[in-house]
């Protein structure tokens, strides 16, 4: 999977995608650090300030918009959803 993220000025940026299969979701994650996507659940309660951004995004949409501070490093970690099956984290 490609990744490419465009500045969109004012601390946010657009995060997009090119996945090579039909899915029904992704799972992106923007972590302020390393982390192992698969205990994202775990991560979020213990240590939340890792984690700057973990959505879902339904369908056939293939990017989003998220707000980050400007001047930091960011991780980004996407796979995708297909009637249930996840795949490897990109």
């Amino acid at each position: 999977m490609d990744i490419t993220v465009f500045n969109k000025g004012a601390g946010k940026v657009n995060i997009a995608w090119s996945a090579s299969w039909d899915a029904n979701a992704f799972e992106v994650i923007v972590s302020k650090d390393t982390i192992e996507p698969d205990r994202i659940e775990e991560i979020e309660a213990e240590t939340p300030e890792k984690i700057a951004y973990h959505s879902q995004v339904s369908g056939n949409v293939q990017n989003c918009d998220v707000s980050l501070e400007s001047g930091e490093f960011y991780l980004v970690y996407i796979r995708s959803i297909c009637d249930g099956e996840m795949s490897a984290w990109s």
